[in-house]
């Protein structure tokens, strides 16, 4: 009897897939966590309560549903039960308590006071478990995780709040470009009744042309002369006023506008790259940020082809950047699209190189002849002494791998003759333009002229 009662509650609260308990166990476990003294049968041994401090972190799989789509369901679990499997090894250990609390979101509570660099460091533990490399079926999986941090009693006195709280701190992280954490903080109340806005707002926003390009040039580090023009988008809505992209890229992505809006971000830069060019000895290149849902698409390629051959647009006036974080994934997701592509004439640029893992592995395997060294490197040269010693060794090793470099966020003039002595292609910040409206840009080289 005894073992048929097991069996029976490991059935109506253990997670089929990885053995760790279910959501359903997760919120039993919340709700009589206060109790004086309770069991939990196969899972737990008799606790007595807590009263003082609780942390809930939750963390999800940056772009679980990519491994999904492009490798199947089979593969993608078998990515989940290996990251549960070291997610119960470090729980055991530690006498945390662990659930798989949604489809690829993990959450592991613990139960004794904590301080917030001590949670910190347990976060950087759980975010190594995704670092790692997890094979499936031959195939190489860099994967990453955002993770959402709530404390009880400070962030809520309503433990029945903390799973609450710990989705909104997750969401943020999520908006702030994945691979990160948050800690939960009372206006994210605020922000999710403000994201709910943006995204009912999306479909009007498209079908009304409320978005709009500006162009921030791109100098030649030697030539001082702008060689290229990064197409930025940018929204003006009648309710929350200027939105971050940021900020709706996000929501669009989870929404699943992200590629009308990536088709009219090309097409619209298409045509800028058309005036700029067109009947020049000497052409510049503008570049558009591709999502990665977009590359995922079975048409890109000739989604690409068809815009530009369309806008008279010929493939080496445009460059397509793709971020870091988003290549991560797998790498061979992108590397026939990306070749195809740059066999075609396109040119191929990493974005924000320096987030993410910074591999010299998929640099070697994708077809990148760009990269563009992310903001926080140039904007901590002179406060951290590593810094420069750090940006010297990248600009060398790319061109080593015959790739160019460019600098963003280049503000001071300190800043500006460090790239250029480091011998760094390409300067892109507000020391040269802000980024500018394309009529602007018209007024500006007929003054030239």
């Amino acid at each position: 009897l005894i073992k048929r009662k097991e069996e029976l509650y490991r059935a109506a609260y253990s997670d089929i897939l990885t053995g760790v308990p279910n959501r359903e166990h997760f919120y039993l476990y919340l709700e009589n966590r206060l109790t004086d003294t309770f069991d939990f049968g196969v899972y737990n041994d008799k606790r007595t309560r807590v009263r003082d401090n609780m942390t809930l972190i939750t963390a999800d799989m940056d772009d679980f549903k990519m491994i999904n789509d492009l490798h199947g369901h089979n593969t993608g679990d078998k990515v989940l039960i290996g990251i549960a499997q070291d997610l119960k090894a470090l729980s055991k250990k530690n006498g945390w308590y662990l659930a798989r609390t949604g489809g690829d979101e993990f959450s592991v509570l613990i139960e004794e006071p904590m301080d917030q660099n001590t949670i910190v460091k347990i976060v950087q533990q759980i975010k190594m478990i995704y670092y790692q490399r997890n094979f499936a079926e031959k195939i190489v999986f860099y994967t990453s995780a955002s993770i959402g941090i709530a404390r009880y009693p400070e962030d809520t006195l309503r433990i029945e709040d903390l799973e609450k709280n710990a989705d909104r701190a997750l969401t943020l992280a999520k908006a702030a470009g994945k691979n990160c954490y948050a800690f939960f903080d009372p206006s994210m109340h605020v922000r999710t009744e403000q994201d709910m806005i943006i995204q009912n707002n999306l479909p009007e926003a498209i079908a009304l042309s409320q978005f709009f390009l500006m162009y921030q040039p791109q100098y030649g580090a030697i030539s001082k002369k702008i060689v290229g023009y990064e197409a930025l988008i940018r929204w003006d809505e009648p309710t929350l006023g200027h939105v971050p992209p940021s900020i709706f890229i996000p929501i669009a992505e989870k929404a699943g506008y992200i590629l009308s809006i990536g088709k009219w971000v090309l097409e619209t830069a298409c045509e800028f790259a058309y005036k700029m060019n067109e009947g020049k000895n000497e052409f510049v290149v503008v570049s558009v940020n591709v999502s990665a849902i977009q590359i995922m698409q079975p048409d890109f390629y000739e989604t690409v082809i068809e815009i530009t051959e369309r806008k008279r647009v010929s493939p080496k006036w445009i460059g397509l950047e793709i971020t870091e974080t988003s290549v991560l994934t797998t790498v061979s997701t992108y590397e026939d699209v990306l070749s195809r592509l740059k066999g075609a004439g396109y040119h191929i640029i990493l974005d924000d190189f320096g987030t993410g893992y910074s591999s010299l592995h998929y640099l070697r395997d994708l077809p990148i002849e760009t990269i563009k060294i992310d903001r926080s490197f140039v904007t901590t040269l002179g406060n951290n002494p590593d810094t420069g010693d750090v940006l010297r060794l990248i600009i060398d090793i790319m061109h080593l791998m015959n790739k160019q470099v460019v600098a963003e966020g280049v503000e001071t003039e300190e800043q500006l003759h460090f790239l250029t002595d480091s011998n760094c292609d390409i300067i892109q910040g507000y020391i040269y333009s802000r980024p500018l409206h394309e009529a602007d840009i018209h007024k500006s080289i007929e003054n030239e002229i």
